[in-house]
């Protein structure tokens, strides 16, 4: 019998393992602090926020983000000034392990905040970035968690607090008017325009830390005065508004999931956020294949396909997933029978999504989409 080496040197193209995460929740993002200059001669470095390419599986975000290479190890992308869709937020404090000479060892995550204990704290933030969907179109939207610790947690907190204090209360003011209970608003209802701290003259503004270094903070680029001219401008718009509560209830074990020590040292290791559904028994042939149906625009899948080029498929592709997910949980099926009816609609059935081409993922998406929204009625004996 031959061995193992004998086997695998028969094997002429072995593919190269796939460079996975433990994190298993949506692409992370973060502030990048970035660098006051040590010298007039040298520019100073803006903080920005910051994505690395590797967790965006080939995704190219649109503007406002740039492609960079921030570090030698990795390319990324970061944007300078950026609107977010705030959804959802969590934190957890932590502690930091380093040996007797300083050196970090082991973040170790804590169940809850212990006075007298030397923790921090990190927060995250479930949120929709710019340059990641369509604004005519909220359900190619990408879920980001932006991840913040220390002096940027902080800083994000007030300026969050100030947002909700300020235009999101004269907004629900304003919503209420002329209705018979009081309108509080998500606070999902606006895009809210961040963007690196400057002063006076425009120059970037540096904040000391206190340990021998430096940090630029992000600051809310709202006018000075919030009137109903800025809120027009900054609202999502219905179709986002409500897209938004469903993501919200459809990331409540993501709300809910707290980082244990596992994995010794890996910040990003948590419970599995959003557990797959289990897998119905799938029809062998199944009787519905609606896939030439035409949609109110006049469309069919196939030429809503052809209607976008490789650019834009590439940068859709991995919110096809997620897309596929929410649509078939708006559809409100039985879990147990998502498989068998996701079938029933898109005309076979999906054994490995990940693995079908980008063509392919489209057309199952849309298809699940235009059901989920009421575009299209299934006629399937369930």
């Amino acid at each position: 019998m031959a061995g193992f080496a004998d086997t695998i040197n028969q094997t002429e193209n072995i593919p190269d393992a796939p460079d996975e995460s433990r994190y298993d929740g949506p692409p992370r993002m973060r502030w990048a602090n970035g660098a006051k200059a040590s010298h007039p001669s040298v520019l100073d470095v803006p903080g920005t926020f910051y994505i690395s390419e590797k967790t965006l599986g080939g995704l190219v975000p649109a503007e406002p983000w740039n492609e960079v290479s921030r570090y030698e190890d990795e390319t990324g992308y970061e944007a300078e000034e950026l609107n977010l869709i705030i959804i959802a937020s969590k934190s957890q404090p932590f502690a930091d392990k380093r040996n007797d000479k300083g050196k970090w060892i082991a973040r170790e995550w804590q169940a809850s905040w212990e006075p007298g204990v030397s923790q921090s704290v990190q927060t995250e933030y479930l949120c929709i970035a710019e340059g990641f969907y369509d604004q005519a179109d909220p359900l190619s939207a990408i879920p980001l968690v932006l991840a913040v610790k220390g002096m940027v947690g902080r800083r994000m907190k007030e300026l969050l607090e100030a947002y909700r204090k300020d235009l999101l209360a004269e907004a629900s003011r304003i919503a209420s008017i002329g209705r018979k209970d009081r309108v509080r608003l998500p606070q999902w209802s606006f895009r809210i325009p961040f963007g690196p701290e400057r002063d006076k003259k425009g120059k970037y503004a540096f904040t000391d830390t206190g340990f021998g270094s430096t940090v630029q903070l992000p600051v809310l680029r709202f006018p000075p005065e919030i009137n109903e001219a800025v809120m027009t401008q900054a609202y999502v718009g219905d179709a986002m508004l409500q897209h938004g509560r469903f993501l919200y209830d459809s990331y409540e074990l993501w709300r809910t999931a707290r980082y244990t020590n596992k994995t010794e040292g890996d910040e990003d290791q948590a419970e599995r956020p959003e557990p797959r559904p289990a897998s119905g028994q799938l029809p062998a042939e199944p009787t519905f294949k609606p896939t030439g149906m035409p949609s109110p625009n006049g469309m069919t899948l196939e030429e809503e396909f052809a209607a976008i080029d490789e650019t834009q498929l590439a940068r859709q592709r991995l919110g096809f997933g997620r897309r596929r997910e929410t649509a078939l949980q708006k559809l409100d099926w039985d879990t147990d029978m998502r498989e068998y009816q996701e079938a029933q609609i898109v005309g076979h059935p999906v054994s490995s999504f990940k693995a079908l081409d980008g063509r392919e993922q489209f057309l199952i998406v849309r298809q699940l989409e235009r059901f989920a929204t009421g575009q299209e009625s299934p006629d399937i004996p369930f």
